[in-house]
């Protein structure tokens, strides 16, 4: 239930923190915007870490990764 609560709290603030962003998105300029997308890509990045850490608890099988992010890195850790 803990757990649940938290999930909630932590939703809220992320749509909070998304208006804002949108925001601030009206009031930048295009080297500003370049780097405000490369930073929301980073975050969706980190977002898909444990959609990855969960493939480390049994035999990978890339089958069952959806593609995306994910998948990007469950092939590079394949790889020697």
């Amino acid at each position: 239930m803990l757990l649940l609560l938290y999930l909630l709290l932590l939703l809220l603030l992320v749509r909070a923190w998304m208006e804002h962003f949108v925001a601030f998105l009206f009031t930048l300029q295009l080297r500003q915007l370049v780097v405000a997308i490369a930073g929301l890509t980073l975050l969706i990045a980190i977002a898909m870490l444990p959609r990855i850490a969960r493939c480390r608890r049994g035999p990978l099988d890339l089958r069952t990764i959806p593609d995306g992010f994910g998948k990007v890195f469950a092939i590079a850790r394949t790889r020697p």
